[in-house]
């Protein structure tokens, strides 16, 4: 009997996602993925059994992994090579270190951060948070939109205090990772781990293309990607990302 491949239940728009799949096809798996709309992805979540309603979501066989770093453990534990954790104890304590760093100060304020700006925008948020999604997606949006928005906002703290302090926290993360990388092609081990793909994923929304992007933020993103810390984001991620 041939074995089900695993699936990933995602949001296209999601850094938190994409950081999943670089992680699937760092290891070579092959995979199915079911594009969620947010809002009604809450009941689909309820229906894996998924103890949260957020994404991504592996299911494999009867096992069901929720989160980035959850789903990593898993595939580390299941998939071990290439491997993605160093086997160094203490290179590898520290790789998860820098990955828990990035969920913190960079994928949590930089989402908040662009809805801050992209919310007020009906059009355009509904255009990306129904990307790729089933083709009801965007006509429901049209009635429910209102609703998934202050429940967006309530649920994420959204506000412009909140986006503000989100902001000098990105600016300082970016130093911290230039500081990190002096004389360093990659954050630990001197190779790629788990580290440079966390890090490097949840700030890959600075060089996605937003056609319509409000000014704030385009401003914001066009002077972030001088920084050197997103210098060599992008160049990693050009160079082995798809490679």
């Amino acid at each position: 009997m041939s074995r089900s491949r695993p699936t990933l239940y995602q949001f296209p728009i999601s850094h938190y996602c994409e950081k999943a799949r670089w992680a699937l096809e760092f290891k070579k798996i092959e995979y199915d993925i079911v594009n969620l709309v947010p809002g009604p992805h809450r009941s689909t979540a309820k229906k894996l059994g998924a103890p949260h309603s957020h994404t991504p979501i592996l299911k494999d066989g009867d096992k069901v992994l929720q989160g980035s770093e959850q789903i990593i453990d898993y595939l580390e534990s299941k998939h071990p090579h290439p491997a993605l954790t160093p086997t160094n104890a203490e290179a590898g304590s520290m790789a998860v270190e820098w990955a828990r760093f990035a969920e913190k100060n960079i994928g949590v304020p930089l989402r908040l951060y662009f809805y801050q700006h992209i919310l007020p925008n009906r059009r355009l948020a509904t255009r990306l948070l129904t990307e790729d999604c089933p083709w009801w997606a965007k006509p429901a949006y049209t009635l429910m939109f209102p609703t998934v928005r202050k429940v967006m906002r309530t649920g994420m703290k959204i506000n412009a205090e909140n986006a503000e302090v989100a902001k000098q926290t990105l600016l300082r993360s970016f130093d911290q990772i230039e500081n990190r990388l002096q004389d360093r092609q990659f954050l630990v081990d001197n190779r790629f781990t788990r580290a440079d793909l966390a890090v490097i994923s949840l700030l890959a929304p600075c060089w996605r293309a937003i056609n319509d992007i409000p000014s704030e933020l385009d401003d914001f993103i066009q002077s972030a990607l001088q920084h050197k810390a997103l210098v060599w984001a992008q160049e990693v991620y050009a160079s082995r990302r798809h490679a």
